[in-house]
């Protein structure tokens, strides 16, 4: 029988390395005042007996807490809990925002890219933590270089990583959250949109309205190689939602989109010559639910008369004509900082709810069976 490895000093010995896990204690220690400003800090052994663990991890973890400027040097040399006010923060413990992106100026012009980091910038200000971007589309394929010299006391994880990429940086032993793409390589701490709740919204209203005969538009990422990871939640859940109400649920009902079709696209072609004809569909995001619009319209289709749209968007998007559950980005960005501070104490697994905006390309089937 194999023996088991034994972890070596300073490694990590689960999703989180030991010594964060005990520094993010003895912070939440310092703000429920059990550590009272500008007194010391409690000796090493006297804090090794009261978190069980052994020195080296007490060591590192207020080590770290000094780094974060938590400590500080005070008399006799003593470490001792810094005063909250000005000064406090440390360049050198900063949150790192990894996006696998290589044109950030490009991300930022995207309305659901710079929400998400105006939303990263709010709760690292509001946690009052460096923040530091670190982005280029390498960072899908390798570590950044001198990554360890960074100090950081955190991730966030944005962009289409590669799994290996992903089991990658789960390794480095830091809270880390994987932030927007339900990727199921990922299996740390994440903050994502709640698609499950947004489709089974949309199901509700249309089911209301008299829709019976409904389909999903998903669209396929080439970047992704695959069904992109939002659209195949979302059509999973879409499934599940139909067949809640008593509707008519199969894979049928679901339209594969490719990028490079546009309005020609065949899958929303079929979509709209279906017999019996469709009266709704939901799009997986508010980029094919405007192609599916322009599709029916060239038809000769009434939007929503005839068939009645609603897509998944960004709050404040750029179609607020668009019936669909809206994502708050920025508050998403938000709630992957508080995931992430909260992380050293265990797996946070966080959605970020979508609001309902009534838009006009739903419309009632009165009669309809």
């Amino acid at each position: 029988m194999p023996r088991p490895e034994r972890a070596r000093l300073g490694r990590p010995v689960a999703a989180v390395a030991r010594h964060r896990a005990i520094a993010g204690r003895i912070a939440a220690a310092i703000d429920a005042g059990a550590f009272p400003p500008d007194l010391p800090l409690p000796p090493l052994r006297t804090l090794q007996a009261r978190y069980g663990a052994g020195y080296r991890a007490v060591w590192l973890a207020v080590r770290l807490l000094k780094q974060e400027g938590r400590l500080v040097s005070g008399a006799n040399r003593r470490l001792a809990v810094r005063a909250p006010g000005p000064g406090g923060t440390s360049a050198r413990a900063p949150i790192v925002a990894v996006i696998g992106y290589d044109r950030l100026h490009v991300v930022m012009r995207n309305s659901v890219g710079r929400r998400v980091i105006e939303g990263f910038c709010a709760g690292a200000g509001l946690a009052d933590r460096p923040l530091l971007l670190l982005h280029g589309d390498a960072l899908n394929r390798r570590l950044p270089e001198g990554f360890s010299s960074l100090h950081a006391s955190g991730l966030l994880l944005y962009g289409l990583f590669q799994p290996q990429m992903l089991r990658a940086y789960g390794r480095l032993g830091m809270p880390s959250v994987l932030v927007d793409w339900p990727n199921p390589a990922w299996s740390g701490s994440a903050v994502y949109a709640d698609n499950a709740g947004g489709v089974a919204e949309a199901v509700r209203r249309l089911a209301e309205a008299g829709h019976r005969r409904i389909a999903f538009v998903r669209f396929v990422s080439f970047r992704q190689k695959n069904i992109d990871l939002d659209a195949a939640e979302r059509a999973a859940a879409f499934l599940a939602a139909m067949k809640a109400h008593g509707l008519r649920s199969g894979p049928d009902q679901i339209f594969n989109a490719l990028p490079q079709s546009k309005r020609s696209e065949p899958g929303i072609g079929r979509l709209l010559r279906a017999r019996p004809r469709f009266t709704a569909a939901i799009a997986s995001d508010d980029i094919w639910a405007q192609e599916v619009i322009k599709a029916a319209l060239a038809q000769g289709l009434r939007v929503p008369q005839d068939l009645s749209i609603v897509g998944f968007q960004p709050l404040h998007g750029p179609h607020p004509s668009l019936s669909g559950p809206a994502t708050d980005f920025e508050e998403l960005g938000r709630m992957a900082v508080q995931a992430l501070l909260a992380s050293v104490s265990g797996l946070q697994r966080k959605r970020a709810p979508g609001l309902w905006n009534p838009g006009q390309t739903l419309a009632r089937r009165g009669g309809l069976a």
